[in-house]
């Protein structure tokens, strides 16, 4: 009896099975889960078989990843099947711990730029922002198209979206949905698990490819750059993910950088005593209220510094608590070090080149020891800078 015709031998060749939802280049049938398979490192199957095959398509072009299973979903079908009261067993972090902890990495990151708007995008219950305004940044609000469907009328400086893409079965619509709320220099941050080297090998066993937690759509570095092409944007790569401007705002500022603000070995020096030294580095003390240094020449903008004066010691504790450092129109205090006490440190954003390339230490008003302790010293005094040897 003939073999059915229906049948075909055994090929290395993967079938060819439609076109990317991202660069329309065209796909290959990749592999196959069972609906039930959620995001585990060591047990994608604890809660057992739901006999539903979810079927995976990988792109021959841009290596994105993606399932059509979920493709008609109503936000009901999403709400029964996925984002449901078992949600919880298969996302343990999803509720507190990740936001609290992007809150922290995110607040860090932009310290310098906590009057810009930010939009939650994604946002769940609102712990991300919430905790953002409580480390300082005023101006955040939250969207998710599931649970705060009411859409935002403004638009923003940045979107954050942290493990929120690929829950998305429409990846252009989506990001057109929140490019749609950028203004005319909003750069977006998000966060996406990339597609490992070995994905060829180990497939859709990968532990972040998971039906269960609604992940239908996985990334690969092309793919997410494809994407942005799309919208004019750029993807970048650094502590997080970014669609940034050609030239960007905040995930340049994250390549920060630094400058000892050291007082000058040279003796005649305007604004300074005499050299002093004291186990065996020399230190000087200041003789004006306002100190300057010249701003580094080619320096890149946009750009986050980090300014740190080496002290040796303030005139009064009160009188080391009431300085700060000015660049133009922006300045910031000066506060101890959290790794060296020894260090005052200050952290300024420039958005572009300041027009007056002067940094100035402000102290205030000086003091004469004589006049607030039992030394015999008169002169007027600010801080004990330390110079360079």
């Amino acid at each position: 009896m003939p073999a059915p015709t229906s049948f075909h031998p055994l090929s290395t060749q993967l079938k060819l099975d439609g076109t990317c939802k991202i660069c329309a280049s065209g796909t290959h049938l990749f592999d196959v889960v069972d609906m039930n398979k959620f995001c585990s490192p060591s047990d994608s199957y604890r809660f057992g078989l739901s006999g539903i095959p979810v079927y995976y398509s990988k792109c021959i072009e841009c290596g994105f990843i993606f399932t059509r299973h979920f493709d008609d979903w109503s936000s009901g079908d999403f709400f029964e099947h996925i984002y449901n009261d078992d949600y919880i067993k298969v996302d343990g972090d999803y509720k507190e711990r990740r936001p609290r902890a992007n809150a922290d990495v995110v607040s860090e990151m932009l310290r310098g730029f906590e009057g810009i708007s930010i939009l939650d995008y994604g946002s769940g219950n609102g712990v991300f922002s919430q905790m953002m305004r409580e480390r300082g940044f005023a101006d955040v609000e939250d969207y998710d198209p599931f649970s705060s469907p009411e859409r935002p009328s403004r638009k923003f400086d940045l979107v954050t979206c942290f493990e929120v893409v690929e829950h998305s079965p429409d990846p252009v619509g989506t990001m057109a949905d929140i490019c749609s709320l950028l203004n005319d220099r909003g750069e977006v941050m998000f966060s996406t698990g990339l597609t490992p080297p070995d994905i060829d090998v180990i497939r859709c066993s990968w532990w972040y490819v998971g039906p269960r937690n609604g992940h239908v759509s996985i990334y690969s570095n092309r793919s997410l750059e494809r994407l942005a092409e799309r919208f004019g944007l750029f993807f970048r790569l650094s502590e997080r993910a970014w669609f940034t401007r050609k030239e960007p705002r905040f995930s340049s500022a994250l390549a920060t950088a630094s400058m000892s603000l050291l007082a000058p070995d040279q003796p005649a020096a305007s604004g300074w005593h005499n050299i002093e030294r004291s186990g065996g580095r020399g230190f000087r003390w200041t003789s004006e209220p306002v100190i300057e240094w010249p701003f580094p020449e080619n320096s890149v903008f946009p750009s986050k510094w980090t300014f740190s004066v080496p002290l040796f010691l303030p005139v009064t504790e009160e009188f080391g608590r009431r300085v700060r450092i000015k660049i133009g129109e922006k300045e910031a205090d000066l506060a101890p070090s959290s790794r060296d006490r020894s260090k005052l440190v200050a952290t300024i954003s420039l958005d572009c080149p300041p027009q007056d390339r002067t940094i100035r230490l402000i102290t205030g008003d000086l003091v004469r020891p004589s006049e607030v302790s039992t030394s015999k010293d008169t002169r007027l005094l600010g801080l004990a800078i330390y110079t360079a040897a």
